[in-house]
């Protein structure tokens, strides 16, 4: 397979990098080769767990993507093309931050309940995506400046990505549904050209469209960021009345 080597400009950079790297050893500078794939992940931040309400884990987008053709969404809303010598340089970063570091990172201590993880995730050397999770990072002490460091540069260009990026939209949207109370009236009928996602044991629903049914249930139930709950109430033939949301999914989801 055909790979694409971003070579970073300055020696001095790449050993700037290496001084950053408190959990591990200094590596030697290398190029960073981004995965010729435009629907790659070479880096993202996301925040998962936590307590929060039924369904949100499965609408919950991670907070920054970015891919190996350069592409950058934020929340699976906003999207940014970056230059690739950018990428290849964050991505390069974001190793030597790691470095070192256990998939989960635990805290000096704990006392703080039903906070969300930070997970943050880089393309290793060796091809694959390493994942760090670390609780309630930036809250808790004990963590390593580089972790923290990290988590910062991510979340500044998710901001970015945010503000100067276009809207993001995809062919393929995930839609999911919790049980509305029995109090709770509806706004509208379930469109007739949505399917209703099949029961299961768990009471929230989920079911992932594309082409004409997607685009059927995009014109016939509001964006959450259009909805004044996030949710909209609607009365099915045969399964009662459901809550329902969704979200577009990601190139690599």
């Amino acid at each position: 397979m055909r790979r694409r080597t971003v070579l970073l400009g300055a020696l001095g950079l790449a050993l700037a990098g290496c001084d950053r790297a408190k959990p591990g050893a200094p590596r030697p500078p290398e190029p960073v080769t981004l995965p010729s794939s435009a629907t790659a992940r070479v880096a993202g931040l996301a925040y998962v767990g936590g307590f929060v309400p039924q369904g949100w884990p499965e609408l919950n987008p991670p907070a920054l993507v970015v891919y190996a053709d350069g592409t950058a969404v934020a929340g699976a809303s906003r999207v940014l093309a970056l230059d690739l010598a950018a990428v290849a340089g964050e991505v390069d970063r974001l190793r030597t931050d790691l470095a070192g570091l256990p998939p989960t990172v635990q805290p000096d201590k704990n006392n703080l309940v039903d906070a969300p993880d930070t997970r943050i995730e880089v393309l290793g050397a060796d091809g694959t995506l390493r994942s760090v999770r670390a609780y309630a990072l930036g809250e808790l002490s004990g963590y390593p400046p580089s972790l923290l460091d990290a988590a910062g540069r991510l979340k500044g260009l998710a901001e970015r990505v945010t503000a100067q990026g276009r809207p993001y939209t995809a062919d393929r949207i995930r839609l999911v549904t919790v049980p509305a109370g029995q109090q709770t009236v509806p706004s509208g009928q379930w469109p007739d050209a949505v399917p209703v996602p099949p029961a299961q044991s768990n009471p929230v629903r989920v079911l992932e469209m594309r082409g004409e049914q997607a685009r059927a249930a995009i014109a016939a139930i509001p964006a959450r960021e259009n909805s004044a709950t996030g949710w909209q109430v609607l009365a099915t033939p045969r399964d009662g009345t459901l809550a329902v949301a969704w979200r577009y999914l990601l190139p690599d989801e």
